[in-house]
């Protein structure tokens, strides 16, 4: 343990940390996008057969996306990083215990996100604004009540950033 030390990161260093985890998940991610054009493409009908079709068995914590409609992805993510963007090793298909919030993948470079229906996660939220909600959120709305709830009043808008997800519009919110 340093004591004493000041700790000096620059941002070179920063970016090479995110390189280095781009680097790990940004093929996979690559992949994912042309699978899901194609599957849309392929048939836009039915999306359950395309899943059916395409999908192998997932641990829930995995990165990787089933197809749930013809246009859009659900991930969900507990909060975003250090640059205002969710960053794509903390994204998962499927719901988990501590996800804040829910990202719609409309197309390959845009989706939108919103607060998550989980009370859990939301109480964790509210017991630290400035960790999870600051980054991603403008607070609209507080209405004093004992079992608050946050609902989402309008969609955040992201733009993809190499693997990660950048936020380019922050979602307004109402706690209460």
């Amino acid at each position: 343990m340093l004591q004493g030390t000041a700790l000096h990161i620059t941002e070179e260093t920063i970016e090479k940390l995110i390189q280095n985890s781009e680097f790990r998940i940004q093929k996979e991610i690559a992949d994912i996008g042309q699978r899901s054009e194609v599957r849309s493409q392929s048939n836009p009908v039915n999306p359950v057969i395309l899943s059916e079709q395409n999908s192998a068995p997932e641990k829930d914590t995995s990165p990787i996306s089933e197809v749930r409609s013809p246009t859009s992805e659900i991930f969900f993510v507990r909060s975003a990083g250090l640059f205002e963007e969710f960053e794509a090793d903390k994204i998962t298909a499927t719901q988990q215990p501590g996800s804040l919030y829910e990202i719609r993948v409309s197309n390959a470079d845009n989706a939108t996100f919103v607060i998550a229906d989980n009370p859990a996660a939301q109480d964790e939220a509210l017991k630290n604004k400035r960790f999870f909600l600051h980054p991603a959120c403008v607070l609209v709305e507080v209405e004093p009540v004992l079992n608050q709830k946050i609902t989402t009043l309008e969609p955040g808008k992201l733009r993809k950033s190499g693997s990660n997800w950048k936020i380019v519009q922050k979602a307004k919110i109402r706690i209460g």
